[in-house]
């Protein structure tokens, strides 16, 4: 079976706060939590490529340890509380799909294709995600938290290819708003055909002149919404 990846904000979901702003999300996060909000989101974003690979439990002892440090005492329970007040505190509007998402996926799925999601993505930004919900085309979600593998590393891609029946790379293509190098990775790891699909970022203004030359010139093709991929994989 041919498989197609896709990686999942600007591509699949209309990028959320956590995404764009990060900052906003550490600055709840620290007032949830009763802590000072600037050191507080230094250390937030120097720990970010660690937290991505760990389970909830150990970033939330990861910040137990770091308000010890400063003089404060935070239970499991006060933590897990003020992630959630803090996720939906720092979304302006409800965390939604790319319009025609679905019913892309979809028609996709029923041409032959396996599909799969990949993202980085730790285990606090995925509760922000909790109200969406997937369509059943997606055969497979690949997210650093699970994995220990982040994009762009091929490893993260083929271990994709192995969960998709272990499809082949030079019969898969890779789905990408451009975001995490995901293009140049999977050129890495051999995926046959590269596209990049730049209508979302570009209509939210999240795309600068520079990284749309950049990630064309890495994409065996570049298209304007996802409804495209309809005439690229008949």
């Amino acid at each position: 079976m041919p498989a197609l990846l896709f990686d999942m904000f600007g591509t699949l979901v209309e990028p959320p706060t956590f995404r764009t702003r990060p900052e906003v999300v550490s600055s709840h996060l620290a007032r949830e939590w009763g802590l000072e909000v600037r050191p507080f989101q230094v250390w937030w974003e120097k720990n970010r490529e660690v937290r991505l690979r760990q389970p909830f439990a150990e970033i939330l002892s990861a910040v137990s340890r770091y308000a010890e440090g400063v003089g404060q005492h935070r239970t499991s329970r006060q933590l897990e509380q003020g992630v959630r007040r803090a996720m939906d505190a720092a979304q302006d509007q409800p965390v939604r799909f790319v319009d025609g998402m679905a019913e892309v996926l979809d028609t996709l799925r029923e041409r032959g294709y396996g599909i799969a999601v990949l993202e980085n993505l730790d285990e606090v930004e995925e509760r922000g995600l909790e109200g969406l919900s997937w369509p059943k085309s997606v055969d497979q979600f690949v997210l650093s938290n699970s994995t220990d593998l982040l994009l762009p590393e091929p490893g993260i891609f083929e271990f994709a290819l192995r969960t998709l029946w272990d499809a082949r790379a030079d019969r898969s293509a890779l789905v990408s708003s451009g975001w995490n190098g995901a293009l140049e990775g999977a050129r890495r790891a051999g995926i046959r055909d590269v596209v990049f699909v730049r209508g979302t970022r570009e209509r939210l203004g999240l795309l600068t002149p520079e990284e749309d030359a950049t990630a064309s010139r890495a994409a065996d093709a570049t298209l304007e919404s996802i409804e495209a991929l309809l005439d690229r994989f008949r």
